[in-house]
C-alpha cells in the first residue's frame, strides 16, 4: 500500500524522531514519515520534495519550530504545520495563528494517536 499523506517530522533528538516516526506509521499506515534532526535538513527536504504536513518540535538549536514554520511557508504557503513539543502552549508566541495544531509530548501511546489524527485532519 502506498502512503497517501507525506509528513516531514523535525526534532533535534534522534531517539524522539525514530520513535515518533515508527509509532505514527504504525498508528496510521497511510502516513509516510520522513524524519530529520535539524532545521537545515528540513528546509532542504521542503525545497526538494512536496509534503502534506510539517510536524516540528518547538525548541531546537538552530531555530524554533515557529521559525521553521515561517521558513516552510516561504516555500509552500499552503503547508499545514503542527507543533509536537513539550513546551506549554501559553509559552508559544502567537502559535495559534501560525500552526494548524499542537500536540503535547508526554508518555504513552495515545500521544501518537492524537498526533496521527491531527496530521490526517489538517492534511
Amino acid at each position: 500500500m502506498t502512503a497517501s499523506i507525506r509528513v516531514l517530522l523535525v526534532d533535534e533528538d534522534a531517539a524522539v524522531v525514530q520513535v515518533t516516526r515508527e509509532f505514527l506509521e504504525q498508528v496510521d499506515p497511510d502516513l509516510a514519515v520522513t524524519a530529520v534532526t535539524n532545521t537545515a535538513a528540513a528546509v532542504e527536504h521542503l525545497e526538494a520534495d512536496p509534503f502534506d504536513v510539517l510536524v516540528t518540535d518547538y525548541r531546537m538549536p538552530e531555530m524554533t519550530g515557529l521559525e521553521l514554520t515561517d521558513a516552510a511557508r516561504e516555500i509552500d504557503d499552503t503547508l499545514p504545520c503542527v507543533l509536537y513539543t513539550a513546551a506549554e502552549p501559553a509559552a508559544l508566541d502567537d502559535a495559534d495563528e501560525r500552526v494548524a495544531g499542537f500536540v503535547r509530548k508526554r508518555t504513552g501511546r495515545d500521544q501518537y494517536e492524537e498526533l496521527a489524527s491531527l496530521v490526517r485532519e489538517v492534511a
